[in-house]
């Protein structure tokens, strides 16, 4: 059996070929292999002749792993060996690839072949394919940690690599692995995997891949994804993804639905509503004792509201925890409806701080979003008192909303 794993760069391509070595397959020697790292100390899975090979493949290509050749000119390297170079490369791939059979079944993994796979494909006999996708502002923001570049270019990578394994792999040759669901659930996603190679693996051998994929490793999580790809300059970003999540399964691509969590019910004494408040955008993964905001910015949702009466106002109270941690003594914050600020104050005290806001509630309007601006947020990271990259301001713990009736005339 010839399997290679490919993926974008940061997507859990190391991951899922450990899965691979633990559920049989042959990957390498450990002189064979790339060394562990700071920034993936369970080591890459990934073969250095192969990855140095792809590296020359690029560079032949007109482009490197940051600055992939067209989809086109991808093609072409590969259907013209012609140059003397080319026919180096082809002969010491075949020499690789001979090493590999010698062994039985074995896996390949390097992110710079899901670019350059027409060359790879065209020597192997009845190749499959394991792809590892991530989201993808998940993987720009671990590129920005670890490369220093922007957002944008982390996000333009993901796409061109994704794409050309869209391109140049089958649905049939291809199984999809989205990296979350390998995390929250790897017993399952585990046998999956061996299901989809054919793998008779023993139940240890399961068990024991399965242990590989349940340790802490995810240390990028993106809580507004769904929300971001939604915007019209992320369409292409977001119909790459969610065609690979949805050959990943169902699991995988409610990573698409927008979230609207609740945070904490409450009751009108007037009308017996229950009122929600729902999380927009700038908030981290909600936790058991409240949500992160993770931006400048976050907004949040709070309805539905009451039938209007004449001169309404609805009562919102948010209440707050500053982070507050090594230079970051104070968080200022300032709550907006629309144009209109409601709320300015300083926190810097480390206690639950309760915020009232008083809005006029507008007309037929079923919902009202608060806008929370909060200059000081900062990461622990940044501050060196720990290691978390979120940018943080203030943990929301609860919203209470209530609808005052106006007085009658």
């Amino acid at each position: 059996m010839q399997v290679f794993v490919l993926g974008m760069h940061r997507s859990g391509t190391s991951l899922l070929s450990r899965v691979v070595h633990e559920l049989g397959l042959f990957v390498g020697e450990p002189n064979e292999l790339m060394p562990a790292q700071p920034c993936n100390v369970e080591g890459f899975w990934e073969r250095l002749d192969v990855s140095e090979l792809n590296e020359r493949l690029l560079e032949l290509a007109g482009g490197s792993w940051d600055c992939p050749p067209s989809l086109r000119a991808l093609e072409g390297a590969a259907a013209r060996p012609s140059t003397v170079a080319m026919e180096e490369a082809v002969a010491r791939a075949r020499s690789i690839l001979a090493r590999l059979d010698r062994e039985g079944d074995w896996s390949v993994k390097d992110p710079r072949a899901s670019l350059m796979w027409p060359f790879w494909k065209q020597l192997l006999a009845q190749p499959r394919v394991l792809v590892a996708v991530r989201d993808p502002f998940e993987v720009a923001a671990s590129l920005v940690a670890r490369h220093g570049c922007t957002e944008t270019l982390g996000l333009s990578l993901w796409k061109a690599y994704n794409e050309a394994i869209l391109r140049f792999t089958r649905a049939d040759e291809r199984t999809v692995v989205a990296y979350h669901v390998l995390l929250d659930d790897p017993a399952r996603e585990t046998q999956r995997v061996a299901s989809a190679l054919g793998l008779h693996a023993s139940t240890e051998r399961v068990a024991a891949a399965s242990r590989v994929a349940s340790a802490p490793l995810r240390t990028q999580r993106s809580a507004t994804t769904a929300r971001r790809l939604a915007e019209p300059r992320y369409a292409s970003l977001r119909r790459v993804y969610a065609q690979l999540l949805a050959e990943a399964g169902p699991e995988a691509s409610r990573a698409l639905e927008v979230p609207r969590w609740p945070l904490r019910q409450s009751i009108d004494a007037a009308t017996a509503h229950t009122r929600f408040a729902a999380l927009e955008r700038g908030w981290s993964t909600p936790e058991p004792q409240g949500v992160w905001s993770c931006a400048n910015t976050a907004s949040l949702t709070v309805g539905p509201l009451s039938a209007p009466v004449r001169e309404a106002k609805v009562h919102v109270r948010v209440t707050l925890l500053p982070f507050l941690a090594g230079a970051c003594t104070r968080q200022r914050v300032r709550i907006d409806h629309g144009a209109e600020t409601l709320h300015e104050s300083v926190l810097s005290e480390l206690r639950l701080h309760a915020i009232d806001v008083v809005v006029a509630q507008p007309a037929r309007a079923t919902h009202l979003t608060l806008d929370l601006h909060l200059p000081d947020a900062a990461s622990p990271a940044s501050l060196g008192t720990g290691a978390d990259l979120r940018t943080l301001a203030v943990l929301l713990t609860g919203v209470k909303l209530e609808r005052a009736r106006a007085r009658k005339a």
